[in-house]
This record gives C-alpha cells, sequence and structure tokens, in this order.
C-alpha cells in the first residue's frame, strides 16, 4: 500500500495540504501525526503520514477474497462508507461458515484483516467493519432494541440487570445505544473472555 507523507507547521495546516495534494476531503484517508525537528532555532515541524481509503479498500478486497478461497467459500464483496468506518459486506451461499457460531468466525477475519493492514503499513485502522450477510447489521439493531428494553427495565424497578457475556464489539454497541439515558448507566465487569455488561439505575 503506498503511504504518502506531508509537512507543515501546524496538524490543521498539515492535513489541508493533505488534502489539496491528494484532492480528497479528510474522511477519505487516515493518518499518523509526529512532530520534528525543523532545524536549529526554527521550532517544529509536523509531519503526518497518509493512507487512503481507496487504498485499505483495494487491499482489504484482495485480502478477502484471498482468504476465503483458502476456505473454500466463493464470495461477492461490497463496500459501503459510513460515519462509523468502512463496512465490507461478504455475500455468499456459504454464510453459516463465514458468520460462524455467535459471529466468532467473522470476528477473527475482521482481526486478521486490521492486523494484517498494521503489518503492512503500521497503520492500525480500527473502523473496517468485516460483515456478512448483514449479521452484524442486524446484531447491532437486535442489541439495542435489547439494551432500550433492558433499560426501561432497570428503570421501572430500580435493580440493576446484568447481561450475558460478550465480545468487545457487542459490550460496545450496548453502551452507545444507553450513552444518552441519564436515569442508568452501563459498566463492563469480569476478565475477557467472560465480560459483560451492567446496567444500573442512577440513583
Amino acid at each position: 500500500m503506498n503511504i504518502q507523507e506531508f509537512e507543515g507547521i501546524t496538524l490543521e495546516e498539515t492535513i489541508e495540504k493533505a488534502e489539496y495534494n491528494l484532492k480528497l476531503k479528510r474522511k477519505d484517508f487516515q493518518i499518523k501525526s509526529d512532530e520534528v525537528k525543523a532545524g536549529l532555532f526554527k521550532g517544529k515541524k509536523v509531519k503526518i503520514s497518509v493512507l487512503t481509503n481507496k487504498e485499505i479498500i483495494n487491499f482489504v478486497k484482495d485480502y478477502l477474497k484471498n482468504i476465503t478461497q483458502k476456505m473454500g467459500i466463493d464470495v461477492k464483496i461490497e463496500v459501503k462508507l459510513k460515519d462509523d468506518g468502512i463496512y465490507f459486506m461478504m455475500f455468499t451461499q456459504d454464510s453459516s461458515i463465514l458468520i460462524g457460531k455467535k459471529g466468532k468466525t467473522l470476528n477473527s477475519i475482521q482481526l486478521l484483516v486490521r492486523q494484517a493492514i498494521y503489518s503492512k503499513t503500521d497503520f492500525f485502522v480500527n473502523n473496517i467493519i468485516i460483515d456478512a450477510e448483514y449479521y452484524k447489521v442486524k446484531q447491532k439493531k437486535n442489541l439495542e432494541r435489547l439494551a432500550n428494553q433492558l433499560a426501561d427495565e432497570v428503570i421501572a424497578t430500580n435493580m440493576e440487570v446484568k447481561l450475558e457475556d460478550m465480545s468487545s464489539y457487542e459490550r460496545k454497541i450496548i453502551h452507545n445505544a444507553l450513552m444518552n439515558r441519564d436515569e442508568i448507566y452501563t459498566e463492563s465487569e469480569g476478565e475477557e473472555p467472560n465480560r459483560h455488561i451492567v446496567i444500573k439505575p442512577n440513583k
């Protein structure tokens, strides 16, 4: 993957320089920034390394095709850019194999993708979501619905509710779904892989 570098006086100025030269908006690339010495009496400059979403998308699509071929699964991949990340949606007749029990295979593939990008570029891109047949989209909606139902129960009874053990991805969905509800708050408890959320009343 091609990584480009830009220098400037401030981070904002350097990002604007990258936008101008790449003819891209800020949302279309990832950055890593460092302060560098500009020489005697010249203070410091900001240097950023830039990895475009286009580079990431091409790499991930190739990576997913390679890993699914090794699994003996034929997939069609669609990419969607959303506010919360880059979604890679895979469609296949073998979706149950690709998803795995409670989405564990999908989560493992997602982790492998992120690690592969890091090993290639030294960029940790954590807004990549690997999905199959809208499994995670449906899962997110179901978890948000469950979270609000249980929050209503906590408010009505003034008693905390403990959810079952969940992955960090699932716990994040619950936390985000309830973060604006003033009557309750959420806490993660336990040790991995047996970590769970407790919804508690704000007494």
